[in-house]
């Protein structure tokens, strides 16, 4: 996210619906990613950006969790990635996600939480 940090004013995660499931080994994790972008002086221009690293997880996502070959997610199934502007997201909904804030790469949790799939480019 560093190239997209001047707009990406914060990363919410959504893992599995919020919900804690009972899994077998080989079954990924179902991620929703939320990136909320300040739209500052220029907001179409902060939107662009935001569209573009909202890509960019994708394809990251995609190279590293899915095979073509078998048409299978492993480890992390990423059911969407989406730039929104902070004017459009609404507070009912940040509440449902677990935000990872940016300024101090530190996970916002009242639990421990797992530590994540390594997903260097």
């Amino acid at each position: 996210m560093e190239q997209y940090g001047q707009v990406i004013s914060a990363v919410y995660f959504n893992v599995d619906g919020g919900k804690e499931l009972t899994r077998p080994n080989d079954s990924p994790y179902e991620l929703g990613i939320v990136l909320a972008v300040d739209p500052g002086d220029e907001p179409e221009d902060a939107m662009d950006t935001g569209d573009e690293a909202a890509k960019a997880v994708n394809k990251l996502f995609t190279d590293k969790c899915f095979s073509n070959e078998s048409e299978q997610w492993s480890h992390v199934h990423l059911k969407s990635c989406v730039a929104i502007s902070e004017d459009d997201l609404r507070v009912s909904r940040a509440k449902r996600l677990t935000q990872w804030r940016l300024e101090h790469l530190s996970l916002r949790a009242d639990v421990e939480q797992p530590v994540p799939l390594n997903l260097r480019g």
